[in-house]
């Protein structure tokens, strides 16, 4: 005797027919079962008798997988409590006015779509980065001027050291070319 309690027959909503409907669609799609002449052409080898039983038993097994599937199904979901969780879900949507494709004339004002609170998620979020990034803009401005005016400022600074080194230079100059006339005088004529 089977003792799981049984579901309580509930107004199925949207989510819970769409969810159904794509599974078996799903299933439908992968057990589809081939048509007699193409199942005959991939086993053109073989007699037609040993074919038309192998085409048989494909059934037979496409037939049980299918049946199992969908039982396996109906248990997952009752495990998981999905059919619950989505008739809550349902619920809420319904609440908050949120049911796709349902435009309920009365209380819809001023409320908006999924769809729209997305777009504006997104709309606040781009703002967002938009203002961190022309923060970071100005700093890195900022941080640019200064250096720029560390930068003047050291050129200045060289610039100054050169002309008080510029005199000095001068003389070094002449000690320069008088050491070099005085390497190459004749040091006989010197004494």
């Amino acid at each position: 005797m089977d003792t799981k309690p049984e579901r309580a027959p509930e107004k199925e909503g949207r989510r819970l027919r769409a969810l159904r409907a794509c599974f078996h669609r799903a299933l439908r799609l992968a057990l589809d079962c081939p048509k007699w002449e193409d199942f005959a052409a991939s086993f053109a080898e073989l007699p037609e008798q040993y074919t038309m039983a192998l085409y048989d038993l494909y059934q037979q097994v496409l037939h049980l997988t299918r049946a199992n599937s969908e039982a396996e199904f109906e248990d997952i979901c009752e495990e998981a409590q999905l059919w619950t969780k989505l008739q809550d879900l349902e619920q809420l949507c319904q609440e908050q006015g949120l049911n796709e494709g349902e435009v309920q004339a009365e209380g819809m004002q001023g409320r908006i779509t999924p769809a729209e609170a997305a777009q504006i998620h997104r709309m606040q979020a781009k703002q967002e980065e938009k203002a961190e990034l022309e923060a970071i803009l100005e700093q890195m401005q900022q941080e640019q001027a200064e250096l720029e005016a560390r930068l003047q400022q050291k050129q200045l600074q060289v610039v100054t050291a050169a002309e008080q080194y510029r005199p000095v230079m001068a003389n070094l100059e002449k000690v320069h070319h008088a050491s070099k006339l005085w390497a190459a005088r004749d040091p006989l004529q010197a004494g």
